[in-house]
């Protein structure tokens, strides 16, 4: 799952409800097993919206991806829905 929000929108909670309706969307068309996210650790927002969603953090991606010469580690969450194991 990936979500890019404009800033001038950031803090309304329109992440938070798209991501909660995504979840519910495909868990009930798709029976999805487990849904993960991801975002760099020092976007505190990201990790609220995942949070505020019932996903849990389960590792940590160092030298994930590089842009405009900089590189970044992701922080991955998932949510298992039930009945499913790894």
């Amino acid at each position: 799952m990936s979500y890019t929000i404009a800033e001038e929108y950031w803090g309304h909670g329109f992440a938070s409800e798209t991501v909660k309706t995504l979840i519910e969307f495909g868990f009930k068309n798709f029976s999805l097993k487990k849904v993960i996210g991801g975002c760099v650790p020092d976007n505190i927002a990201s990790k609220k919206v995942m949070l505020k969603n019932e996903m849990s953090f389960f590792t940590l991606e160092k030298k994930a991806f590089e842009k405009g010469g900089k590189v970044y580690d992701l922080a991955y969450f998932e949510r298992k829905f039930q009945n499913y194991e790894d």
